[in-house]
């Protein structure tokens, strides 16, 4: 698990296969001014993660099979006053990312099975004031997009 402190710090800590916890917290450079996003890349064998710099900006970063954070952190195209959401698509082998813009559009990116971003922004119809969630539904092997509407109504999208 990936969080950020009241200093906006990141920290890492881990579960064991039993689900135990830990207590083996590590501090990672950087810092956030809001939640991290963190998805497992079986392909590359790694940890994605996505925050949000100071300034609204993405930065990226990941974490070996070994859970170690390999102090890879690299801008990404785009910009959000929001948390960033991140899964994996099984279909597709890819990343996915999710934001909402400064003007409450919402938009999609993806990153290559590599890990790479792919700086392919597609604008995804509607607005929300607050960040969106992501999540692949396996079930029927697509992407589930859940936004707040400005009137507090939550609405899905199958992408």
């Amino acid at each position: 698990m990936v969080v950020r402190t009241a200093d906006d710090s990141i920290w890492t800590a881990t579960f064991n296969s039993g689900g135990v916890f830990n207590n083996d917290w590590v501090s990672i450079p950087g810092g956030t001014p809001s939640t991290p996003a963190l998805a497992w890349n079986p392909i590359a064998d790694k940890l994605q993660i996505v925050v949000r710099g100071s300034d609204d900006s993405l930065w990226a970063a990941t974490f070996n099979s070994s859970g170690v954070f390999n102090n890879d952190w690299a801008p990404i195209s785009g910009a959000t006053p929001s948390v960033p959401a991140l899964a994996w698509d099984a279909t597709a082998s890819e990343l996915c990312l999710v934001i909402r813009a400064s003007n409450n559009s919402v938009w999609f990116a993806t990153f290559n099975s590599s890990g790479s971003f792919n700086n392919d922004w597609v604008s995804i119809p509607g607005s929300t004031p607050s960040s969106p969630g992501i999540a692949y539904l396996p079930s029927i092997g697509y992407l589930g997009i859940v936004v707040r509407a400005s009137d507090d109504t939550l609405w899905e999208m199958i992408y």
